[in-house]
This record gives C-alpha cells, structure tokens and sequence, in this order.
C-alpha cells in the first residue's frame, strides 16, 4: 500500500479501537539490552531488538510483516502481504 493508504489504514483501526498506543514498558532497558546483545556490528538489529523487547517489556503481541523480527520475537504474529 502506499503511504497515504496506510495512513487511511492507521487512523481507520484506531477508529475502531483495533490499535492503539501505549507508553513505553518501564523494563524495556533490560530487555533491549538482553535482544540487542550481539558480538558482531549488526545496525538493523537495533529496531528488531527494540521493537522485540517494547512487546516483550510490555507483555504485548507484536504483529508484524517482517519474517526475521516475527522470528526473533516469541508469540509475534506474522502478516502476509
């Protein structure tokens, strides 16, 4: 979808309670910390392990289209587009 489709998208499900925001987890340092841990230099892993650990901190369902970050997060649901 385009970006003005997934804006029309967006406000759509918040319309309809079906997404909303929630603030970010108070444990979400020590999670990030534990996902992001990695002897290697891996810079596109910053986003998953923090997107990972905001659902994880916040005992949160993490949806996603993303295979890999679906992967690395436990109890994520996959979309396919």
């Amino acid at each position: 979808m385009t970006n003005r489709e997934a804006w029309e998208f967006h406000d759509k499900m918040m319309e309809n309670g079906l997404v909303r925001y929630v603030d970010e987890p108070m444990l979400i340092s020590s999670a990030l910390r534990e996902r992001s841990a990695l002897d290697q230099i891996a810079p596109k892993r910053w986003n998953d392990a923090y997107l990972s650990a905001f659902a994880m901190a916040g005992n949160l369902r993490l949806v996603t289209f993303d295979i890999t970050l679906a992967s690395y997060t436990p109890g994520s649901i996959l979309l396919r587009s």
